[in-house]
Order: structure tokens, then C-alpha cells, then sequence
């Protein structure tokens, strides 16, 4: 199962049926979206032009790019690049875009000897296994990275008996009244002989589990807005902060002057009345003249 514009790979992807079973499959539709450059995804968005570069599919069947479709044209490359043939499991022209630097790597080593072409003889064939073990073990490096917006459908399967003993009956009876030679073959056997219908019946029931879907979503854990928005609070703080020291500092210098100069004026007052005290303590000593004629 798969989305309607990428590649499917149903070796990868599929899963087998059993004749003689009806097999019912759950469908869940998975999004995610993923963020690119710098962050660790590292994803990319391409259109379906520009993915023909990665995808040698899609200059086929005009498909999106997908991981899947990245990595089996980094391996057709390789076989082309070490081999000088293409795998016959995919597409192998030199008419690809994702595959047409390869060609031209070959033919440049050959002096333009070599065409676009299968690996069909023995020694060939040995080449592809030996690159195909190598790819296995990872021993090369494909530039692939993740799709930014990728829907992935996930199915449950479950299985039960078909056809029942009770419908049997009847199932062979509707199919006997076809014509196709197929049908024919599939209730007598080829040349008319005698088989178990069972095992060449089955029956696949596919549904959605639920009509809605899951979507995961990759975010920043710490964004520019956030940033902003941090660096606001911390200015706005220590501004304020400032302001009301500047305006303390102004205060206590105003209280200072203030102090002082209610200092300096307190001492004059003091220093004046002192003097005035001392004035009439030696107006009161003088002797008066009036009492001197009386004695």
C-alpha cells in the first residue's frame, strides 16, 4: 500500500496472500512533515521535474521522490559505474536523467565503446552479485536524504477461512456459469483435470480502520519568535532595572544635597545664637554708673 505519486515496491512494501483465506486489511493513513536544513532531518522538497535527478522513476511513470526510489537508483549506478550494465530488475537507459552521468562515465572510459545495456553474461552477472552484496552491507554511500512531507499507509491484516463449507457450494455453482478458460481452470484444472478450487481461490477485503489519520510534525524545540521574544523580556528587565537604579541614585544624591544644605544652615543659625548668648552675658556683668554716685 502506498500513495497514488510515488514509486511502490511491493518487495519491500507488500506482504503476501494465502489462497483458501479471506485476508482483511486495516488501512491507517500516516503523515509527516519534517523540517530541512539545519535541523537534524535534514529533509528536502522536490518537484517531480527536479526529483529525476534522484529518481530514475520518475522519468518514467513521472513519480514523486521517495527514500525507496533514492536508494535503488544509487544501486543502479553502481552496477552501472562497476559493472558497465544496468540490472535488468530496473530500469537500466541511458536516457534517465538520474542514470545518464553513469553512462557517461563508463563510456568515457571506454573511449565511447560501451551503449546502454543489460548484464546478461556470466561475468556480469557475478559483478552484480558482488555490488548487490556490498550495497547489502553498506558499504556505499548514497546521497538520499528524507521527503519533508511523506504519507505512509499502514495495514493490518487478519485472516479467517474462505470459502466457508456452507457458501462452497454455492461460490463454485456462480463460477461455473462463467465462460473464461481462467475461471474454467481455476474449478477443473487445466485440460479438465480434477483440483481443489480452494487453492486457487481467495478473497482480499481492504478498508479503512478509521476515517481520520495520524500526522506527526517536526518543530523548532527553539525558534527566532521565542528568541525575540526571550531577548525582549531580558531587555525590558535590565532596562528597567536601570531606570529605577538611575532614579534611586538621583534620589539619594537630591537627599544629599538636601542634607547638606540644611547642615549648613542649621550651623549659621547655631553659631548666631551663640553669639548673641555670649552679647548679653557681658551686658549683665557691666557695673552701672547710678550706683557708683550713691556710694
Amino acid at each position: 500500500m502506498h500513495d497514488q505519486n510515488i514509486m511502490p515496491f511491493p518487495e519491500d512494501q507488500g506482504f503476501d496472500i494465502s489462497p483458501g483465506l479471506q485476508t482483511s486489511i486495516a488501512v491507517r493513513r500516516l503523515h509527516i512533515d519534517r523540517l530541512g536544513s539545519p535541523f537534524p532531518s535534514k529533509c528536502i522538497s522536490l518537484s517531480q521535474d527536479a526529483a529525476k535527478s534522484r529518481n530514475m522513476f520518475s522519468s518514467l511513470f513521472n513519480v514523486s521522490y521517495t527514500l525507496e526510489a533514492c536508494y535503488k537508483t544509487c544501486y543502479q549506478q553502481h552496477i552501472i559505474e562497476r559493472c558497465k550494465c544496468g540490472d535488468t530488475s530496473f530500469p537500466f537507459h541511458d536516457t534517465i536523467d538520474a542514470l545518464t552521468g553513469s553512462w557517461d562515465t563508463v563510456k568515457a572510459q571506454s573511449s565511447g565503446s560501451i551503449t546502454a545495456r543489460p548484464c546478461i553474461t556470466t561475468v556480469e552477472e557475478i559483478c552484480v552479485t558482488e555490488v548487490s552484496t556490498a550495497y547489502s552491507r553498506g558499504d556505499f554511500t548514497c546521497d538520499c536524504p528524507l521527503s519533508c512531507s511523506q504519507d505512509d499507509f499502514i495495514g493490518v491484516n487478519s485472516f479467517s477461512k474462505w470459502p466457508s463449507d456452507v457458501y462452497k457450494e454455492k461460490l463454485y455453482q456462480v463460477l461455473g456459469e462463467h465462460s473464461d478458460p481462467m475461471v474454467k481452470n481455476v474449478l477443473f484444472g487445466k485440460n479438465g483435470q480434477t483440483s481443489d478450487p480452494t487453492g486457487n481461490i481467495l478473497k482480499v477485503q481492504v478498508y479503512f480502520d478509521q476515517l481520520n489519520y495520524e500526522s506527526i510534525s517536526e518543530e523548532e524545540a527553539y525558534g527566532a519568535i521565542s528568541l525575540l521574544a526571550d531577548l525582549g523580556g531580558q531587555i525590558g528587565f535590565w532596562v528597567g532595572l536601570s531606570v529605577l537604579a538611575a532614579f534611586e541614585v538621583i534620589e539619594l544624591l537630591f537627599d544629599l544635597c538636601r542634607l547638606g544644605f540644611l547642615w549648613c544652615c542649621n550651623r549659621g543659625k547655631v553659631k548666631q545664637e551663640s553669639a548673641n548668648l555670649d552679647g548679653r552675658m557681658m551686658s549683665s556683668r557691666k557695673p552701672s554708673l547710678t550706683n557708683i554716685h550713691k556710694f
